[in-house]
């Protein structure tokens, strides 16, 4: 009977050592397009769990070129990266030369791969003129009276 129990015992602590071990990271929530006037700030955030590893990559719209968000400065030397391997992204002083730039997160743990789904980041610049605001989002152009 003792017999019988301990392998009972072992075997339940095995499976629940290999089923922790090898999970695979989950995506609860996926981030979200983001519009943000040049020279702001923006905040992509996603929700994730059972990963080791989480990575940003930002995706030029031009090239296809992907870069990490660890080395994204070089690009756009005045971009500030909070938390580049953290579950909330946060982008200070987004140029305007970024908008339709792509970025995703890449989650790892234990040799499985997820990516979460590719948002854009739509930088704008606002000017005003006489109490006349232009608002420019590269080829669309939208005319509005300021208060």
């Amino acid at each position: 009977m003792k017999r019988l129990l301990l392998f009972t015992l072992v075997t339940v602590m095995l499976v629940s050592i290999c089923s922790v071990s090898f999970a695979k990271p989950t995506i609860s929530k996926q981030p979200q397009n983001v519009e943000v006037k040049a020279g702001g700030t923006a905040n992509i955030k996603l929700k994730a769990s059972g990963f080791k590893g989480l990575t940003w990559f930002f995706v030029d719209p031009v090239s296809g070129e992907k870069i990490s968000a660890k080395e994204i400065k070089g690009r756009f030397p005045k971009l500030r990266v909070t938390n580049p391997n953290g579950q909330s992204l946060i982008l200070k002083r987004v140029p305007e030369e970024m908008h339709r730039w792509s970025v995703y997160a890449h989650l790892s743990a234990d040799g499985y791969h997820v990516d979460s789904d590719s948002v854009q980041i739509l930088s704008h610049e606002c000017k005003t003129h006489d109490g006349i605001g232009l608002r420019y989002r590269r080829s669309v152009i939208a005319l509005y009276m300021e208060a």
